[in-house]
């Protein structure tokens, strides 16, 4: 038993006492004893109660937490769901622009476009995630489709693809240059059934192929369940590669280009070096039919060139009888002239006879020195007569060199007979020599006329005489630098003229050191 129930009894008891007792003090003390009793009985009741009621107050606390921690968990867990979505659209975007970037490495070396759009559908399937790929060129109004691909459809799918009613649906809005999502949103609900249907898929999205601010093209996407819907993000993705697309088109049309241009241009070089290897082989055939007609010309000049000669020197001499003094002076002119133009037939053959190869040329062990000893020997009296300086620069120790000291002479003799033609009394006229590592270097300066600009490119052409007062007062068969130039070149080497008007001129010529490997000691040129 509990304690509230001994008061109750207690106080039972007492009200018992206070109802049978006579003694009023008794019946007094037993009543209030039994108030006290039942006061205290009364409280006791009322605790319980109390914190029941407590209780129930902290039960409803509990059970509002309990519904406020139930909200939070399913908000937590929307959170969560939220952000692992978003975690995935994030991986989703961050494989995409991977697989774009790789892709656009992989497009710069594509040099045809099917290879171009097998590329780009395979990608976008294999790689991307997506079920089936489609991608098309056309023209520019969207009418006439030029190449296509797809990728996620089987052989009969393929076959029996309508594309002129794809291009008919995507013309009002791709063909535009807008890009198209046909999944969740509501506006697209009207269209989606027949592009989707064209396509066999339940959600997709298309973004056009712009080149020039004109729509020439597009690429698609779809996907049916498991597959995920296409998202806004996607597009966002397939509009990157369309525009990457767009660029790598635009480079194989130009390498197309480039590539038809350079074959055209081949084409053309090939056309114009065939005739130009016949203009030459002509040249070649002219200019030795000019050889043969100038040796031949030549050769029926010298006969009666000798004969006149003889008959002129034979009247000089008084043999056939006694001459006046005109008869001497038009004898002399005879004999003056046809010495001119002897010496113009021996120069036209020599020429000849080396472009034709005809000319033996006898190659030793030359000693430069000598060589210019010997000509300015003979050139010194006409220096003298016309007061003009002449000039030896030699340095010690120049080795020989292989040559035909007989035709180097006449090399030398043309060279300073012309800088003396073109040099004032009281001028310069000066060789120096310089030893080069593979070569001699031979300078003739003169502080002459000089060589107009104009005249420099032509000045060792045959019978090219340049327009100055000298000669034009004196004649000149325009052939010694000719014929120079070719005895040169004939001996390995090379030569060329430097000048300007009043500032005189300097003809550089190099003569090998050694002969050419095989190069017998006696060869014809």
């Amino acid at each position: 038993m509990t304690w509230r129930s001994f008061l109750l009894i207690g106080a039972v008891g007492l009200l018992g006492l206070y109802l049978i007792d006579d003694a009023w003090y008794l019946r007094a003390a037993a009543a209030a004893a039994a108030i006290v009793l039942l006061i205290a009985l009364a409280r006791s009741a009322a605790e319980p109660r109390q914190r029941l009621l407590n209780q129930q107050a902290e039960i409803e606390r509990l059970g509002q937490l309990c519904e406020e921690l139930d909200q939070n968990t399913r908000l937590i867990v929307q959170t969560d769901l939220e952000l692992t979505r978003t975690q995935e659209e994030l991986d989703k975007k961050i494989g995409g622009l991977y697989t774009l970037h790789e892709l656009s490495q992989r497009l710069i070396a594509i040099q045809s476009i099917p290879t171009l759009l097998t590329l780009i559908t395979d990608a976008l399937v294999t790689k991307l995630g997506f079920e089936k790929a489609l991608i098309g060129l056309t023209d520019v109004a969207g009418t006439a489709l030029e190449v296509h691909a797809v990728l996620g459809y089987s052989q009969d799918e393929a076959a029996r693809f309508d594309w002129a009613a794809l291009l008919a649906a995507l013309r009002p809005t791709v063909y535009r240059g807008q890009p198209l999502l046909l999944a969740a949103a509501p506006e697209h609900e009207a269209r989606a059934p027949s592009l989707t249907t064209l396509c066999g898929v339940t959600s997709m999205a298309v973004a056009p192929i712009i080149l020039t601010d004109h729509p020439v093209g597009f690429v698609a996407i779809g996907s049916n369940p498991p597959y995920d819907r296409v998202t806004q993000g996607d597009l966002e993705l397939l509009s990157t590669l369309a525009s990457e697309a767009a660029v790598a088109i635009e480079n194989i049309r130009l390498y197309d280009e480039i590539r038809r241009s350079h074959q055209e241009l081949e084409h053309r070089v090939k056309e114009r070096t065939q005739e130009l290897a016949q203009a030459n082989e002509e040249l070649r055939r002219l200019n030795k039919m000019k050889s043969d007609f100038v040796s031949a010309v030549s050769h029926e000049l010298r006969t009666p060139l000798t004969s006149i000669k003889g008959y002129a020197s034979i009247l000089a001499t008084g043999k056939l009888g006694p001459t006046t003094k005109e008869q001497q002076e038009r004898l002399t002119k005879i004999d003056r002239h046809t010495n001119y133009v002897t010496s113009l037939i021996s120069d036209l053959l020599d020429i000849a006879r080396i472009e034709s190869g005809r000319v033996g040329m006898e190659l030793q062990a030359v000693d430069i020195n000598q060589v210019l000893a010997r000509v300015t020997e003979l050139m010194a009296p006409q220096f003298k007569e016309k007061e003009v300086a002449l000039t030896l620069e030699m340095p010690p120790g120049v080795p020989t060199i292989p040559a035909d000291p007989r035709y180097l002479e006449r090399v030398f003799i043309n060279l300073l007979s012309n800088a003396l033609k073109f040099t004032p009394a009281r001028g310069t006229v000066g060789i120096a020599v310089a030893r080069d590592p593979d070569a001699l270097t031979i300078r003739v300066r003169d502080t002459g006329l000089g060589i107009a600009p104009q005249d420099l490119p032509k000045i060792f052409e045959e019978f090219y005489r340049a327009d100055n007062p000298i000669n034009r007062e004196r004649k000149g068969t325009g052939l010694g630098l000719s014929l120079v130039k070719r005895i040169v070149e004939a001996h390995g080497g090379r030569i060329w003229a430097e000048g300007a008007p009043g500032e005189g001129a300097t003809f550089t010529l190099t003569l090998p050191l050694t002969r050419a490997a095989g190069a017998p000691m006696a060869r014809v040129i």
